[in-house]
């Protein structure tokens, strides 16, 4: 049981990039791929490429568009790259799918972080860079109760099929875990009783508030949401047979500013750094080749 309560001045790289490249041509596909030197490595001995040299006179900052999902993580994880190369990122968090609707009405943002099918269809439809695409971490999603109510067994799928039946009020979220506990519904053959009981919250409000509020007494949601917050009781993932896990991917928006720092960004995600505070946060790194 889980209980809660500086314009860069960077060395010349071995790519076809150079310190000279003309800064208002578009980075191509493959340019994308050689700032990130496949795990973020530059052609000159082992250093990773996010760590050039720092600058002293200006700072370049990042924005920034994730899920409420992993904006811990990915808080996280800006201050980490911005002790290492000194640019600084602000993201802005909010529902998965409110964002991925901002990215398709043109939010200029330099990089985007949401659930990885999500970004390659926005990939697909041109909103961001393609092929820039880098996994970081997978999470599970789990189901909780308020602090202090009972445990309802969860081991096996037919126990939480009785287990969300018997909830007063079952809580859910939007995105992928939404659509996941809407596929189980039609599998087991219960929609239209939980089209009574289920209380999906709104974009940006997590399942966890409305437990702690006492508006449901059962819910469901990504773990690294349910992790830390007041008020709750975490049963646990979902089992085997029935899980749903998640991977967690960022990319270049299209419209960004800073491409060539933003690619930097993309290469930490996968340094050992990065992956140990996926580690702490409750969700678990992406093995990387």
């Amino acid at each position: 049981m889980f209980r809660s309560g500086r314009a860069l001045r960077a060395r010349p790289l071995s790519c076809p990039l150079g310190p000279t490249r003309d800064r208002a041509r578009p980075l191509s596909r493959g340019m994308i791929t050689c700032l990130t030197c496949r795990r973020g490595r530059t052609g000159i001995g082992s250093a990773p490429a996010y760590r050039l040299r720092k600058a002293p006179t200006m700072t370049i900052q990042l924005s920034g568009v994730t899920s409420m999902a992993a904006r811990h993580i990915l808080e996280e994880l800006g201050r980490l790259f911005e002790t290492q190369t000194g640019i600084k990122i602000a993201f802005t968090a909010m529902g998965g799918v409110e964002a991925a609707r901002r990215l398709r009405e043109g939010l200029p943002v330099d990089l985007a972080a949401l659930a990885a099918p999500a970004l390659d269809k926005l990939a697909q439809e041109g909103h961001l860079v393609p092929g820039a695409r880098v996994d970081y971490a997978r999470s599970d999603v789990a189901l909780a109760v308020p602090a202090g109510a009972p445990h309802p067994p969860i081991d096996t799928a037919e126990a939480v099929r009785a287990a969300m039946l018997k909830a007063k009020r079952f809580a859910y979220s939007t995105g992928p875990s939404g659509d996941h506990v809407k596929a189980l519904w039609e599998r087991w053959g219960i929609t239209p009783e939980m089209a009574v009981r289920g209380l999906q919250a709104p974009p940006g409000v997590p399942v966890a508030t409305l437990l702690a509020q006492g508006e449901a007494d059962l819910g469901l949601q990504q773990l690294s949401e349910l992790l830390g917050q007041p008020g709750i009781e975490i049963l646990g993932p979902l089992p085997p047979d029935i899980e749903l896990v998640t991977i967690f991917a960022a990319a270049t928006g299209i419209h960004s500013q800073a491409p060539e720092a933003a690619a930097r960004f993309l290469a930490f995600l996968t340094s050992d750094e990065a992956q140990e505070a996926v580690r702490r946060s409750g969700m678990q790194p992406i093995p990387q080749a």
